[in-house]
């Protein structure tokens, strides 16, 4: 048999709810020789019938609202372009020790550690662009002396 998550004859899983298309499901319609123009027939006809499936379920079954949006307001993150113009004021060629700690206080008020993985592309890039800046932060206040780029502004 070929790898992939074990689904049966309809593509549901072993977990209630999760069904499985494609490459990341192991049907067992072509046994160990599911080549590539296979696994194209298997996507269109499990793909279809996945849908069916789901269709069918009752009402309250099916998600009324995206988890992401369930979780919207227990995660905030800060608009990218406010994070990277704060980050270039703190974190740019001439610091200060008080505006990287200003800013490190600024950017503690997002909960961006905790993100889900189920979160939007733009939400993750600048959940990682937190953490970036936030670990630049930190690497510029344990740095006390002028080095390369960093350079501490007299103020």
């Amino acid at each position: 048999m070929m790898g992939g998550i074990a689904t049966d004859q309809t593509g549901a899983t072993s977990l209630p709810g999760l069904y499985a298309v494609g490459e990341a499901a192991c049907t067992g319609v072509h046994g160990a020789n599911r080549l590539a123009s296979n696994s194209l027939l298997e996507c269109v006809v499990f793909s279809h019938q996945v849908a069916q499936e789901i269709a069918a379920l009752p009402d309250e079954t099916k998600a009324t609202t995206p988890i992401s949006q369930k979780l919207a307001d227990k995660f905030t993150l800060p608009d990218k372009a406010v994070l990277q113009t704060r980050a270039w004021a703190a974190l740019g060629i001439q610091r200060s020790p008080t505006e990287i700690e200003e800013f490190l206080t600024w950017l503690a008020q997002f909960d961006f550690q905790s993100l889900p993985a189920h979160y939007s592309l733009n939400e993750l890039e600048t959940a990682n662009l937190c953490l970036v800046a936030e670990a630049i932060a930190q690497a510029a206040l344990a740095r006390k002396e002028n080095l390369g780029a960093h350079a501490w502004r007299k103020n």
